[in-house]
C-alpha cells in the first residue's frame, strides 16, 4: 500500500499545472503585453529591416511588411508562450519589473545593448565558419 501511495504522490506532484493556473498565467501575460506591447516590437523589427533594403524599395517593402505581420496573431501567440513557459510567480515578477521605472528604462535601452554586441558576435561567427571551412577541405 505504501508503494502505491508513493507512486500516486509522485504522479500527482508531477502532474501539469491546472487549467485554472493556466488561465491565471494568461491574464498576467496579457498584463505584460500591455506593458511591453507587441506593436512596439513589430515597429522596431520593421525599422531595422527596411534600412537593409535599397532606398527606392523601402516604402513598398515596409507596406508589405505591415500588411503581412499580424499584430493580433503575434500578440496571442506571445501571450500563450509566456503563460506556457513562465510560472505565475515569474510572470508577476516580470510585470512588476517592467512596469517599474527601471524596467521601462532597461527595456528601452536593451536594443542599444544588443546592437553593440551584434557586430562582435557576427565577427566571431564568421571566424568560426571560416575555420570550419578551412578544416574540412
Amino acid at each position: 500500500m505504501k508503494i502505491l501511495l508513493s507512486i500516486f504522490t509522485v504522479l500527482f506532484l508531477s502532474w501539469p499545472a491546472s487549467a485554472d493556473d493556466l488561465s491565471e498565467r494568461l491574464l498576467i501575460a496579457k498584463q505584460y503585453s500591455k506593458i511591453i506591447p507587441v506593436q512596439k516590437s513589430i515597429d522596431d523589427v520593421i525599422d531595422n529591416i527596411i534600412v537593409e533594403i535599397p532606398k527606392d524599395d523601402r516604402v513598398i517593402f515596409e507596406s508589405i511588411l505591415r500588411r503581412t505581420i499580424k499584430k493580433d496573431r503575434l500578440e496571442a501567440v506571445s501571450e500563450m508562450a509566456l503563460a506556457d513557459i513562465f510560472t505565475k510567480a515569474e510572470l508577476e515578477a516580470m510585470v512588476a519589473f517592467y512596469a517599474s521605472e527601471e524596467g521601462k528604462a532597461i527595456h528601452e535601452k536593451m536594443p542599444n545593448y544588443r546592437e553593440r554586441l551584434e557586430p562582435i558576435i557576427q565577427e566571431m561567427l564568421t571566424t568560426a565558419a571560416e575555420l570550419y571551412k578551412n578544416q574540412t577541405r
